[in-house]
C-alpha cells in the first residue's frame, strides 16, 4: 500500500485560524526527530465533503517523508513579508539513516471545518495540537489579512471597515451562518466537538503569547515535544519570528465590541479548560 511507504503523521497542529500554527510548525521542525510535510497546509479534512476528503488521501500520504528514503526532504512554505506581502518559500531539513523520525502537519481551518469522526477513523492514533489567541485579537488578524486579500485585487474580498466587518459577522452569526468568523473565536465549542471523539490526553492546548519570545516559547515547545514523547531540544539560537504583520490599526471601539461577544465563551472556556483571555 502507498500508505506503509511514506512516515504516518503523528500529530496534527488542527488550529485556530490567526493563532499562530505557522511559527509553531516551523519552530517544532527544528526538532532533529521532526520531518515535514511537504505542503505547508494541505487541508485535506477541511471540507465537509467526505467523498473529496477520501478522494485525496492518496496525495496526502505521499506529503509525508517515505520510510527508506534518505537526503533532503523540502516543505513549500508561504510567509509573509515585512512589506505585507505573500511570498513563496522553502526549507530543508536531511532526513538521516538510524533516526527515529516522526512528522506531521498543521492545517489551521481543521480546527473548525472537519469532521473529527472523520479524523479520528483515517488516524486513530493521532495527536491533536490546538493553538489558541485572544479571541478578539484572532478577529482583528483575521480582518487584516481580508483586507490585504483586498488589496490584492482577490476575488470576492472587498476594503470594509473594521466596525463594518464586525457588523457584517454579528449579522451572519445571528442567521446561524456555519461560515461565521466571528464563530472561529467559539473556541470552547469547538474543543468539545473535537473531545467528543479524542481523549483529553491527545489533545495539548497552548496559547497563541507564549510564543511570544524565545524564552517562554522554549519553555512551551519542551512541554509539546514530551506530548510527542520527543527529547527537549534547545532552539533559542535558532529564534525567528514568521509571518509577523507589521500595521498596526486603531481599535478601540472595536475591541470593546468583539470583547462583549465573546466574554462569555471566554467564560465557559475558562471554567472548562482553565484557559484565560
Amino acid at each position: 500500500m502507498l500508505y506503509n511507504k511514506h512516515i504516518k503523521p503523528s500529530f496534527i497542529i488542527i488550529g485556530g485560524v490567526k493563532c499562530g500554527t505557522s511559527s509553531l510548525y516551523r519552530y517544532l521542525n527544528k526538532h532533529p526527530n521532526i520531518l515535514p510535510c511537504k505542503t505547508k497546509e494541505p487541508g485535506v479534512f477541511n471540507t465537509r465533503n467526505i467523498l473529496k476528503t477520501i478522494y485525496k488521501l492518496p496525495w496526502y500520504f505521499k506529503l509525508f517523508p517515505k520510510k527508506e528514503y534518505q537526503g533532503w526532504v523540502k516543505a513549500d512554505w508561504i510567509t509573509l513579508t515585512s512589506d505585507e506581502q505573500f511570498e513563496n518559500t522553502s526549507f530543508k531539513k536531511k532526513k538521516e539513516a538510524g533516526i527515529n523520525y516522526i512528522t506531521g502537519e498543521a492545517s489551521a481551518a481543521t480546527f473548525v471545518r472537519a469532521y473529527p469522526w472523520l479524523v479520528k477513523k483515517i488516524f486513530p492514533n493521532i495527536k491533536l495540537i490546538v493553538l489558541l489567541r485572544n479571541p478578539t485579537e484572532r478577529f482583528i488578524s483575521h480582518y487584516k489579512m481580508r483586507i490585504r486579500f483586498a488589496n490584492e485585487g482577490r476575488k470576492n474580498y472587498q476594503q470594509i471597515s473594521l466596525n463594518e466587518y464586525i457588523t457584517d459577522q454579528l449579522n451572519e452569526f445571528n442567521k446561524g451562518s456555519q461560515k461565521n468568523v466571528l464563530s472561529q473565536g467559539i473556541y470552547v465549542a469547538h474543543l468539545n466537538r473535537w473531545l467528543k471523539y479524542f481523549p483529553k490526553n491527545v489533545v495539548h492546548l497552548c496559547e497563541t503569547k507564549a510564543l511570544d519570545n524565545s524564552i517562554s516559547a522554549q519553555i512551551e515547545l519542551n512541554k509539546i515535544f514530551y506530548f510527542l514523547c520527543l527529547e527537549d531540544f534547545d532552539f533559542n539560537s535558532k529564534w525567528n519570528k514568521y509571518n509577523v504583520s507589521k500595521k498596526e490599526i486603531e481599535v478601540i471601539d472595536e475591541k470593546r465590541r468583539l470583547d462583549e461577544f465573546y466574554s462569555p465563551y471566554n467564560t465557559k472556556l475558562y471554567n472548562q479548560f482553565g484557559i484565560k483571555f
